[in-house]
């Protein structure tokens, strides 16, 4: 799915797409509201073209357009993002129950392919 990146001052239909975050240019500051279409968008999916307009940004400052779209991103990306979710998830859950050790880094590998494996049949089916 294509996300849309428009300066503040553009006004855009709020009947088809919804803010879900601000990008910043790292080079000139320049701010960009990234729009959703107005159907459920996983968080994942939203970092992917986060990161995605955070390097065209910086590649096109100071020349940067007034409306972007972003390229949908491939799935083996989308995989990649959602391994590192499962990843995050398992090292809190680890955190929180005080494990240390190899006791700690087997229990994240487990979890993490356990946390993977239920991503992955929620958002691919």
């Amino acid at each position: 799915m294509q996300l849309r990146a428009v300066l503040p001052d553009i006004s855009i239909s709020t009947e088809e797409w919804v803010q879900v975050r601000d990008v910043q240019c790292p080079v000139c500051f320049a701010v960009y509201h990234l729009l959703a279409p107005i159907i459920e968008t996983e968080q994942t999916e939203v970092a992917v073209h986060t990161d995605w307009l955070s390097q065209h940004l910086m590649d096109t400052c100071p020349n940067h357009a007034g409306d972007i779209r972003t390229p949908d991103p491939t799935a083996e990306k989308c995989r990649t993002y959602w391994l590192e979710e499962a990843r995050a998830q398992a090292i809190k859950e680890a955190e929180d129950a005080g494990l240390r050790g190899t006791g700690r880094d087997a229990f994240i590998q487990e979890r993490t392919e356990i946390y993977y494996a239920e991503l992955l049949m929620r958002r691919v089916g």
